[in-house]
């Protein structure tokens, strides 16, 4: 086997991490070909939602079956439904709180998808994660949360400016943004503390070592696109061709183990009700805030559905995710 079929052997997606590198660099040259213009963000958003970012949770109450056997299918949709309606309800009636909370579970949960075997292994379906101790579980979540707010912040920094279109104009988000204006300008910062991380990951025996070189290479790629894009459209390619497709291929192999081929089709397939769902809240949010009192802007109202599908997301794949990480430790 060649030293790069190890570099990526463990990136178990449905192209391998070269194909995302790749599609990565020619979208960001694509983007630096075309004229500057917001409606492309926009596209490249709603291409990324329509095709794998909601889909990609869409299975979330099948995922809470195996993990909540005992729980009827109402009580399991009351209950996801009851949380997606709690952090909806957040963000439009405190929206500061409630973004604040957002970047924090993105954080988290973005690295703890990032510091996962993503799927390279079929872990069991049981409705606990694999044991840790007190201590070692700690650590994989301070580590998984440092390692999103890594990635995030390699987002935002060289778009603050951007960012204050895509929220409301309040003091507080005026301040909120003031701060994030000290973030590092230069990529070095990012990657030096991404590598810190995964080597006090791989010290502890929560990820394999030969990971560390293509997590290294995909956010460096990713970082590079970040800051010579548009916010929109750099949020969309790694939502769309990194998080998501990683996830789909984790969950597939979780709620399809003995299935050979095709887990992905049967993934889509099974999620088709809830997608279609979820985009029916968003049109009635969308119908809410311009007939009520918010009048927010487009974009945070997108905000506010990804939010409120997103905490309970966070809560059902935390304990998948733990599962992969133990399955490529071994």
């Amino acid at each position: 086997m060649t030293t790069l079929s190890r570099l990526f052997q463990h990136r178990s997606l449905p192209a391998p991490i070269v194909v995302q590198v790749l599609l990565t660099a020619a979208l960001g040259g694509i983007w630096a070909l075309l004229p500057a213009s917001s409606a492309i963000g926009w596209l490249a958003l709603l291409l990324s939602l329509v095709c794998v970012g909601v889909p990609h949770g869409s299975n979330d109450l099948q995922l809470l079956a195996l993990m909540r056997p005992r729980w009827s299918a109402v009580q399991r949709f009351c209950i996801y439904g009851g949380v997606v309606a709690i952090g909806i309800s957040l963000m439009l009636l405190f929206p500061f709180l409630g973004m604040s909370a957002f970047l924090v579970l993105t954080a988290f949960h973005f690295g703890q998808g990032e510091l996962s075997a993503n799927g390279h292994a079929d872990i069991p379906t049981s409705p606990t994660a694999p044991a840790d101790t007190p201590a070692k579980a700690r650590l994989r979540l301070a580590l998984g949360f440092g390692y999103g707010a890594v990635l995030l912040g390699s987002l935002l920094a060289p778009n603050v400016q951007a960012l204050g279109a895509y929220l409301p104009a309040t003091p507080e988000f005026h301040a909120g943004m003031a701060y994030l204006t000290y973030l590092p300008a230069s990529a070095l910062p990012y990657i030096a503390v991404a590598a810190a991380l995964l080597g006090v990951a791989v010290a502890a025996e929560l990820l394999p070592s030969a990971d560390v070189p293509a997590r290294l290479v995909s956010l460096l790629i990713l970082r590079l696109l970040f800051a010579h894009t548009d916010l929109l459209f750099a949020f969309a390619v790694y939502f769309g061709i990194w998080h998501s497709p990683d996830s789909i291929a984790l969950f597939s192999r979780q709620l399809f183990p003995g299935a050979v081929d095709h887990k992905v089709r049967r993934f889509y397939s099974a999620a088709l009700p809830i997608t279609l769902l979820a985009f029916c809240l968003g049109g009635a949010l969308w119908w809410l805030n311009s007939r009520a009192a918010f009048q927010y802007p487009l974009s945070f109202v997108i905000l506010t559905f990804l939010f409120g599908v997103t905490v309970p997301h966070v809560f059902v794949t935390d304990p998948i995710y733990r599962a992969a990480s133990g399955a490529g430790e071994s």
